[in-house]
């Protein structure tokens, strides 16, 4: 009886179960070109947006930037046309204050001048009403028409000093002021205080309160 040999099939088991389970190890090198491939491109795709991104906001930014220069040099000019006038207004408003100071130092006395006029013209009057009197005429009625012509052009030129606020300074009686008065000299008098106004040999005048000239006076003495 001969003996029958088995082929050994465990070892070609084995062999294909490792052969298979390598295989489902090692991965498939295809698949990962294409995974990288993908990977790659959603790479490029993203780099290409954002570039994109970046040119669109420099081309905004760029926009943005010419209006705001557009803007100022707008504003620039409307500066200086500003400038341009208020320059010429100003040469302007010195000009005409010149011709005023001038015209004041010129005509400044205009209206006063204009009041004295009255005043001349009763003068004259009166010195010619003088002169035609018929000299057998009574010496008392002469003096009469001379007092009364007097007294009319005193009274004229006190209204004409009264409306350009030239005061009058008759301190007779008053306590002396040296601001005001000048003393000529001092006498004693038994009824009077000491420093007090004996005598005005010239009244004073001060225009709107500043002294134009003092009043001339004799003083009693201590």
């Amino acid at each position: 009886m001969s003996d029958t040999v088995k082929p050994d099939t465990t070892s070609a088991v084995d062999d294909s179960v490792v052969e298979t389970a390598a295989s489902a190890d090692e991965p498939n090198g295809q698949d990962t070109v294409e995974v990288l491939s993908g990977t790659v491109e959603t790479a490029e795709e993203i780099a290409e947006e954002m570039a994109d991104s970046s040119n669109n906001e420099d081309s905004l930014s760029v926009k943005e930037l010419q209006k705001q220069v557009e803007w100022l040099q707008s504003q620039l000019q409307d500066t200086q046309d500003q400038l341009v006038r208020q320059q010429a207004d100003i040469d302007n408003t010195r000009k005409r204050m010149q011709r005023e100071v001038e015209d004041a130092h010129k005509f400044g006395l205009k209206n006063f001048a204009v009041e004295l006029l009255p005043v001349k013209d009763s003068m004259e009057l009166h010195d010619a009403e003088l002169s035609n009197a018929d000299k057998n005429q009574d010496e008392a009625v002469n003096l009469s028409n001379l007092q009364e012509g007097s007294t009319l052009i005193l009274k004229i030129l006190t209204t004409a000093m009264d409306k350009f606020n030239i005061e009058e300074i008759n301190p007779m009686g008053e306590k002396f002021n040296p601001e005001l008065h000048q003393a000529m000299s001092m006498m004693p008098s038994p009824d009077a205080e000491p420093n007090t106004v004996l005598i005005v040999h010239q009244k004073g005048y001060q225009l709107n309160g500043r002294l134009l000239r003092p009043a001339l006076v004799i003083v009693s003495a201590e």
